[in-house]
């Protein structure tokens, strides 16, 4: 059973697809992301890409994040996300789209969801990369969001992967922290303007 542990639904299940190759990011790891978030939290945009649960995005609306958009490929991840979303009442706050999050036409919707264009630069996003391990989905992931101009400068990837996992080399991206927590990874970026 998975719980969200911390901020206003501290607690609440979370149902998880059964048998859809979905690992919850255990609660150990999940504190310490969130920890390690602080005061960027509240307000925030959340992208949750590789979404599964929608367990990240959900503790982080929780936490006090303004919006969350959700992203799978999965249908049943997808309907679970949903499920899981209306529980909380939360319908206004979050969209669960299928689709892929390297491709443009996700990321648009994504952008529209956020309304992007009426906000300008007032909005910093955080977002969180749970993709299946030895894929190598990663580094196509964040090279695609470096074009993204609603994911403004100062704004947060949070990676989670294979503790022996080398991410690197990526312009727009630049290592802000790493922790490992047994066979897991958490690899935290900070958007920066591109040039080097």
């Amino acid at each position: 059973m998975v719980r969200i542990s911390g901020g206003q639904h501290r607690g609440h299940v979370v149902q998880v697809p059964v048998g859809h190759d979905v690992r919850p990011t255990t609660g150990r790891v999940r504190e310490a992301v969130f920890s390690i978030l602080g005061e960027r939290l509240p307000g925030a945009w959340i992208w949750d890409l590789f979404a599964g649960s929608g367990l990240l995005g959900l503790e982080a609306l929780s936490r006090g994040a303004a919006k969350a958009a959700f992203v799978d490929l999965n249908p049943v991840a997808c309907t679970t996300v949903q499920h899981n979303v209306g529980r909380l009442r939360w319908r206004d706050l979050a969209t669960v789209i299928q689709g892929s999050a390297i491709h443009d036409a996700t990321l648009t919707r994504i952008e529209h969801f956020f309304q992007c264009r009426h906000h300008g630069d007032k909005h910093s996003s955080i977002v969180f990369l749970d993709p299946p391990y030895h894929r190598n989905l990663i580094p196509e992931t964040l090279r695609a969001l470096e074009a993204v101009s609603c994911i403004i400068p100062g704004s947060l990837a949070v990676v989670e992967h294979e503790a022996g996992a080398s991410l690197k080399d990526f312009s727009a991206w630049e290592p802000l922290q790493y922790r490992s927590y047994g066979d897991t990874r958490i690899s935290i970026f900070v958007k920066t303007d591109g040039k080097k």
